[in-house]
């Protein structure tokens, strides 16, 4: 699909020039809003969101629901693809809680059906600022207008999105199976666009569950994969994974190697949300020796901190907050690691990220 896009691109713009010449309105929207899904392709998130604006111009009449959704989502897709989360759930929830939600579950939406890919967005946007039970509640109705319509690269998406969720706040056991269900049905239905993002999902629920070695030779093909393909988007993330996983599986020269990798991408492609958590795995990967690189960890993770703070991301703020105070607490500045412990332990608290939680109250009671 990648290789296709700027043929794809030239063909829109010629559809454009002639949509122009014949004031036609309607298909001018259209054109925008498939020009806006594929800079998204491209990670030319200002363009997408662009395109998609100009869609949304004319697309204005009470009657022009089809091509109001149509440039809803693409926009969508491009805000959270810069981190931007409360403006990406804003724009998915007028898709899935709007009058037009019955018709957005016929139309297509970047290649499945524009309601099950809001849902199945809205649950990663909900995750990232750490609302877990709006997350899991809009993945749940993804999976089931999902399975409901047969779509497979809509199952896919949702079954995806709902493990991101489920691991994100802790419950790795329970991701697992969801990463395990896509790999099945991309490779059984043949979805070699999405097959990629299964494999690296599949390898990171392994590693978080313990299985770090099984998980790599899956997070390095994810990665292989979605290189191949040429689709640009979200590639920081899939580094991201594989250098979470290298860092679960031991091995933090290669993880520091393919972390910097995912930095340099996130902040060439403005992928905000990629970035803040790249900082902090670097964070990670440097308080990991005995004794650790305290100075350029701490730098690390204020640096993570100020961006998750700016884009509501709740969960790494909280768990930048514990691991400066289980860093703190190594450094023996008793006074810094409980000041960073009781707000990481009430934050966590607050989300029900209970695998992080027991470690920051664990961390507490040494310190008392």
């Amino acid at each position: 699909v990648g290789g296709q896009v700027p043929r794809l691109i030239q063909l829109h713009r010629e559809a454009e020039e002639l949509a122009r010449q014949l004031d036609d309105q309607p298909r001018l929207a259209l054109v925008f809003g498939r020009m806006s899904a594929y800079a998204w392709m491209e990670a030319r998130y200002a363009d997408g969101i662009e395109y998609a604006q100009r869609a949304l111009r004319i697309a204005t009449a009470p009657h022009d629901a089809e091509r109001r959704i149509g440039a809803y989502y693409p926009l969508g897709m491009n805000h959270q693809a810069r981190g931007e989360y409360r403006t990406a759930i804003e724009l998915f929830t007028r898709i899935v809680e709007g009058p037009d939600a019955e018709l957005a579950k016929r139309l297509s939406g970047m290649a499945a059906p524009a309601y099950v890919g809001s849902c199945a967005w809205l649950a990663e946007c909900y995750a990232a600022v750490g609302d877990f039970e709006r997350a899991l509640t809009y993945a749940d109705r993804g999976v089931q207008a999902a399975d409901a319509s047969r779509h497979p690269l809509g199952q896919a998406i949702t079954y995806t999105l709902r493990g991101v969720a489920l691991l994100q706040k802790g419950e790795f056991t329970e991701a697992l199976p969801w990463f395990e269900r896509t790999v099945h049905l991309c490779e059984t239905t043949e979805l070699l666009g999405w097959l990629p993002t299964s494999y690296s999902m599949w390898g990171w629920g392994l590693a978080w569950s313990g299985q770090a070695l099984r998980g790599l030779p899956y997070l390095q093909q994810g990665v292989a994969l979605r290189e191949s393909t040429g689709i640009k988007t979200h590639l920081s993330l899939w580094y991201l994974l594989w250098a979470e996983g290298l860092l679960l599986a031991g091995n933090l020269q290669e993880a520091r190697r393919t972390a910097d990798r995912a930095l340099d991408l996130a902040a060439a492609t403005g992928e905000q949300g990629s970035e803040a958590w790249a900082l902090y795995l670097l964070g990670e990967i440097a308080a990991q020796p005995d004794p650790p690189d305290a100075k350029r960890a701490e730098d690390h993770y204020r640096r993570a901190m100020a961006l998750a703070e700016e884009l509501g991301m709740r969960p790494l703020l909280a768990r930048c907050r514990l691991s400066l105070g289980q860093l703190s607490r190594r450094t023996g500045n008793r006074p810094k690691a409980h000041e960073h412990l009781t707000a990481a332990t009430a934050m966590l608290r607050e989300m029900d990220m209970r695998f992080w939680l027991e470690q920051a109250e664990a961390e507490l009671k040494d310190l008392d």
